[in-house]
C-alpha cells in the first residue's frame, strides 16, 4: 500500500500523508449510522454517544440508541437520529 500512495501522492502533487485513513460516516436515512476509524467510544447511552475519531470528536444524539455493531474501528448506531455534532476534537 505504501507504494501506491507514493505513486498516487506524485501524480497528483500532494503530501503522501494525504492519503491516509481518514473518517467516514454513512447515514441511513434517520436510524442508522456507520463510522469508520474510530479510536475511542468517550461516552455511550440511549440519548448520546460521543465518539473520538481522527481529528474530531463526533456527538450522535437520539433516542434508542444501540451499538449494534462494533470492531476494528468500525462502529454502527441504530435508533432514532435526531442530530449528529461534529466537532475539532476539543471538548
Amino acid at each position: 500500500m505504501g507504494k501506491l500512495k507514493r505513486k498516487i501522492a506524485e501524480a497528483v502533487d500532494m503530501p503522501e500523508s494525504s492519503f491516509g485513513a481518514c473518517p467516514y460516516m454513512e447515514l441511513e436515512g434517520n436510524h442508522s449510522i456507520r463510522i469508520d476509524e474510530c479510536i475511542e467510544i468517550l461516552s455511550y447511552d440511549e440519548e448520546e454517544t460521543v465518539l473520538k475519531l481522527k481529528g474530531m470528536t463526533v456527538t450522535i444524539a437520539g433516542r434508542g440508541l444501540t451499538m449494534s455493531s462494533y470492531g476494528g474501528g468500525t462502529i454502527r448506531l441504530t435508533g432514532v437520529i435526531s442530530n449528529i455534532l461534529l466537532s475539532d476534537g476539543q471538548l
